[in-house]
């Protein structure tokens, strides 16, 4: 049993006795960045703080049916913002899927306007009409290629070439 302590203490003195590793590419801040980051921090939680306690105040002097009402609105505007999110979402989707189906590049629904499928559609057939017509401009500056030479090129480099000796 004391041979199991001792092993034991010896495990700990070598963890202890080694030094940490650090690596050099360990970001490290000044006291400035770190005095910026905690004001910042610090001024995001006072004002969630204010906003609380100026909810609490007003609640506090609603009587019964006003703060029914009050919670009622608050969960309503809660749930239209996420119904609002849904769809833009679904939109985003269907933008992705008509893309890909056109065979036009789907991170171009970043650019689509989300208002609603209308929208959605019109941005989609006016994105469609110039991504093609971009892409014939291309191939046609690809085609174009350079004017045939009219006449040969004289080569004064290797006049031995030309000459009856």
């Amino acid at each position: 049993m004391d041979q199991e302590l001792n092993n034991v203490e010896t495990v700990e003195e070598k963890v202890t006795a080694e030094p940490t590793k650090t690596q050099p590419n360990d970001k490290k801040y000044s006291d400035a960045e770190v005095d910026e980051i905690v004001n910042k921090k610090y001024a995001k939680w006072k004002k969630e703080q204010e906003a609380e306690q100026s909810e609490a105040k007003k609640l506090k002097s609603m009587n019964a049916d006003e703060k029914t009402k009050y919670n009622q609105d608050k969960r309503q505007a809660e749930l239209d913002k996420r119904e609002q999110e849904i769809a833009r979402r679904e939109l985003m989707a269907e933008a992705k899927s008509i893309l890909n189906e056109r065979g036009l590049p789907v991170d171009l629904a970043g650019v689509i306007d989300l208002t609603d499928a209308d929208t959605v559609k019109a941005s989609i057939e006016a994105i469609g009409k110039q991504w093609e017509q971009a892409v014939q401009k291309g191939i046609a500056e690809k085609l174009k290629g350079t004017q045939p030479l009219t006449k040969a090129p004289q080569n004064d480099m290797y006049p031995f070439y030309w000459t009856n000796q």
